[in-house]
């Protein structure tokens, strides 16, 4: 996809001045599978857009075990570490590439002087915000409140193909699941889904 018709398409921005500016200020970036692309502690100083591949967000608990808190595989869906802008925007979470892919980094400073020049800017700001949220508050109550087996057929629906892209210890993880039980589900579900 090229840097225009992502925001023209995928953020739906119109105005041909704020497209041109976005444009000549955008980068394409490729991480290899594996890749982190911002780790915890450091300044996010570019915004990220997912452009194909797959992503995952995640932390390590007290106990020093790996928990992934979210999937990034649409394209258009921001990788942020953290909600902050400048340079008191420390990553909260590591962001790491479990596929070959590619992102859209954008300068925060670009983004800064564009909010108070374009306020059609901070429409497209605020719908991302309420998408993320509605994304992260249906997956925790998914987690919290549906059986492993439930969870599991959330995820094929909500993920279709994604299962068959990634290991599946962090879908597992993502689930709240622990792997053993994953794979349990995953032979049983799984070949019946076939």
């Amino acid at each position: 996809m090229l840097i225009k018709t992502f925001y023209q398409d995928i953020l739906e921005i119109s105005d041909e001045k704020l497209l041109r500016l976005l444009c000549d200020a955008t980068d394409i970036r490729h991480l290899t599978k594996g890749e982190l692309l911002i780790g915890v502690g450091a300044v996010q100083k570019d915004l990220y857009f997912l452009r194909n591949g797959i992503l995952r967000g995640f932390y390590f608990d007290i106990g020093g075990k790996d928990i992934t808190d979210c999937l990034l595989v649409k394209c258009g869906t921001p990788a942020m570490s953290c909600f902050a802008f400048g340079d008191d925007a420390t990553a909260t979470m590591n962001i790491e590439a479990l596929t070959d892919t590619d992102i859209f980094c954008l300068p925060v400073a670009v983004v800064k002087d564009l909010l108070e020049e374009h306020p059609d800017l901070i429409r497209v700001y605020n719908r991302l915000l309420v998408e993320s949220l509605r994304s992260h508050w249906e997956i925790k109550s998914v987690v919290s409140q549906k059986s492993a087996a439930d969870r599991y057929q959330w995820f094929l629906s909500a993920y279709p193909g994604v299962i068959d892209r990634i290991t599946q210890k962090y879908i597992a993880s993502f689930l709240g699941i622990s792997p053993v039980h994953f794979s349990r589900i995953h032979t049983v579900r799984g070949s019946s889904n076939q």
